[in-house]
This record gives structure tokens, C-alpha cells and sequence, in this order.
């Protein structure tokens, strides 16, 4: 279940066999459901820390293994096309990957490793910053919006290259020329990933895509699970 996507029937056969209990057992508690399992989400997230795995891990010999055979001259949280005739494995940690690149950020420092137009990494921004020119993308790394050897913004390049809002933001954030950037897990408050935190994403964006739960509130499910009624 963690290093490969389960085949949607054999997730439907268990599924089957367990609404026998009652209906939205899929779903946990606060969403209104019985706390059981959603296999299918729990395999995504497992297989998304399994994409986390090898991006923070590059020194792994399974990520250069990988690496040599499917993204050999591509960043592996930059890879945005579908490999063909590859493993169950692989197919699996694609899987993972999507969810990776969705809800990760980078935490910027140095710079040296974020890049400016493919990572989430201003501050208080949810989305990539989008470039006001295509000569734009001649600016690579964040390091290069930076005065040489010093911990200050080249202000007149912010300014040719963002918006005002967006050089404001850039501005205030804080560089630290001798720590390294990191990948940072946004649905965790302290950046790191969890399975668990995966798992209540993916079923939070599943609930939240079914029309028939957007009516009701999260919290006013939490509200009546922690109700203390009489039996």
C-alpha cells in the first residue's frame, strides 16, 4: 500500500464489504462520518510520503536510482510530465508527487535552491509568482534577486520583475545567506510531513468537492461528535 497505487477495484471490494456497517464509514469523524479509514486516500498519502521521502532525501540510493532512470536531468518536485512504460512503482510515486508539489513550499534562506517561477516560496502568497515578460526566465534561483555577497533584496530588480504587492512581500522577508532552503509540508504547522496530515487533506478536499456535505459546516460536525448525550 505505501509503494504503489491500489487498483481501484480491489479499493471498491473493500469498500463494499464494509458499508454492510452503515453509511460514511469513508469519512472521519469531524466530516461526518464513523472514523474508519478511507483506503483509498491512506494509500495516496502513503505514497505521497513516499514522494517526500525522495525529495528531501537526494542522498538516498533509492532516490539515485530513480533519479537515473526517470528524471535524470530534471528537479524531482519539477516534473510535470507523465512517464510512459514504467513500473507499478513508479506509477505509484507519480501519484505521490502530485500531492507533494500541491501542498509544499519552499522555506527560502539562501536561495541558492528555490527557484523563482516553479516554487511556492513568498511569503503570505498562495500561488507561484507569475513573470511580467518570458525574458523573465532568465532569473533561475531566488539567489539571483539578491545584492552579491551581502543579505539585501536588489530592490530595482524586484521592481522590474514583480508587481508592487508582490515586491512588498519579498521585501519583508528575511534572508539568511548561511542556511540552506528548505521543502516545507504546508498542511503541518511545523513544515514537516506526516502521513497523517496527508490523509486529513486529501479527505478534506474530497469532502469538500461532494455538494451534499458543503451545506454543513466542519465545525459544526466536531461540534456534535463531542456532544455528551445520553444513551
Amino acid at each position: 500500500m505505501s509503494t504503489f497505487k491500489m487498483p481501484k477495484k480491489l479499493i471498491q471490494r473493500w469498500i463494499s464489504s464494509k458499508e454492510a456497517f452503515g453509511g460514511g464509514i469513508r469519512i472521519t469523524k469531524d466530516l461526518a462520518g464513523l472514523g474508519f479509514r478511507d483506503l483509498e486516500m491512506l494509500n495516496h498519502a502513503l505514497l505521497t510520503k513516499l514522494a517526500w521521502r525522495i525529495c528531501t532525501q537526494s542522498d538516498h540510493l533509492v532516490t539515485q536510482v530513480l533519479k537515473a532512470k526517470y528524471f535524470k536531468h530534471e528537479e524531482f518536485l519539477h516534473i510535470n510530465a507523465k512517464r510512459y512504460n514504467t513500473s507499478w512503482i513508479w506509477r505509484g510515486i507519480e501519484v505521490g508527487l502530485k500531492n507533494l508539489q500541491l501542498n509544499c513550499c519552499m522555506e527560502m534562506n539562501n536561495g541558492k535552491k528555490t527557484r523563482i517561477w516553479l516554487d511556492n516560496w513568498i511569503y503570505g502568497m498562495e500561488f507561484k509568482p507569475v513573470p511580467n515578460d518570458t525574458s523573465h526566465f532568465s532569473y533561475v534561483f531566488v539567489n539571483e534577486l539578491m545584492l552579491p555577497y551581502t543579505a539585501a533584496w536588489n530592490v530595482p530588480l524586484l521592481n522590474q520583475l514583480f508587481s508592487t504587492e508582490v515586491v512588498n512581500r519579498i521585501k519583508c522577508m528575511i534572508i539568511s545567506p548561511d542556511e540552506e532552503d528548505e521543502v516545507k509540508w504546508k498542511p503541518a504547522k511545523d513544515g514537516v510531513f506526516t502521513v497523517k496530515s496527508a490523509y486529513n487533506k486529501l479527505v478534506e478536499n474530497r469532502v469538500n468537492n461532494q455538494a451534499a456535505l458543503k451545506t454543513v459546516p466542519k465545525k459544526t460536525w466536531k461540534s456534535l461528535w463531542s456532544m455528551n448525550l445520553p444513551h
